[in-house]
């Protein structure tokens, strides 16, 4: 049987009976109770080492699990070190008809939703996705993460299940890139820095690694008399990028520090009033 395929993606319950498929998409059910059973499902393998100039096949399996008919599921992982050229159909089950495989590279996310028409359920484990994948210029390790994840068995019920994490590894990146910038004062509110909006001075800005939050180091810098801050030392990859204001969290971003070049980044804005984040204290040459 040849594949079918449309062009957007559907939110469904998979695991349909063929007869719902037959008569088209406003006869479709999402699942309103949920079978039981022990199904689980990881990647295969686990930690994947990506050497240069190579395409690797990292497998999606399930595990115990009872007349499986359809899926659908997010995969994400960090962009920045990790290149995904395609997401796939296992061989578990049939799939007759695929409804989405597609990656968006830019938000690190990879989704997959497909099903059976004819055919039996399957019960058992085995391969229900295959992520094609290969380093990115930037080297580092990338998570694997599993969301939204539905199981349906040919009744339309959904099947419960456990996720597994995974991990990709390409080496180590060089720390000696650079974030460097400009906060400024935004007085206006209009988002660009006009002449009365002066920069920020002894003011923090943070950094972190976006694929280990909210585990990882967290980089540090204050901003000099007139604003500018650099966060020196870092790996290529992409970053959450923040300030305070007071106790509130601002400007988060999220940038790609790229393997071959700092990052100076357009000036800043930080609106309203301007609550200091941190003890005046222990920075005496800031006036009380």
């Amino acid at each position: 049987m040849s594949i079918m395929r449309i062009p957007s993606r559907f939110r469904l319950l998979f695991g349909l009976l063929t007869g719902l498929l037959a008569v088209g998409w406003a006869g479709l059910q999402f699942p309103l109770a949920a079978a039981p059973g022990a199904a689980t499902i990881s990647f295969s393998p686990a930690l994947a080492q990506l050497p240069p100039g190579q395409t690797v096949p990292v497998s999606i399996t399930v595990q115990n699990v009872e007349k499986l008919f359809g899926l659908e599921l997010d995969v994400f992982f960090d962009p920045s070190v990790l290149v995904v050229e395609s997401i796939v159909p296992g061989n578990f089950i049939g799939a007759d008809f695929v409804v989405e495989d597609d990656v968006d590279m830019s938000a690190g996310k990879a989704v997959l939703a497909y099903t059976q028409i004819g055919g039996q359920p399957k019960d058992g484990s085995g391969v229900i996705a295959v992520l094609n994948v290969r380093r990115a210029s930037c080297l580092g390790e990338s998570p694997l993460l599993l969301e939204n994840v539905i199981l349906s068995d040919n009744d339309g019920i959904a099947i419960t299940h456990t996720l597994s994490a995974g991990k990709t590894d390409s080496g180590n990146a060089a720390m000696a890139r650079r974030i460097g910038g400009t906060l400024f004062h935004d007085m206006d509110g209009d988002g660009a820095q006009g002449s009365g909006d002066a920069g920020v001075a002894l003011w923090p800005v943070y950094a972190q690694r976006y694929s280990l939050a909210p585990v990882g180091e967290i980089y540090q810098a204050l901003t000099s008399s007139e604003g500018e801050y650099q966060l020196t030392d870092l790996a290529c990859g992409r970053y959450q990028l923040w300030s305070q204001n007071g106790e509130t969290r601002v400007l988060t971003q999220t940038v790609d520090l790229p393997a071959d070049a700092d990052l100076e980044l357009p000036a800043l804005p930080l609106t309203g009033t301007l609550e200091y984040p941190l003890p005046r204290v222990f920075l005496p040459d800031v006036q009380q």
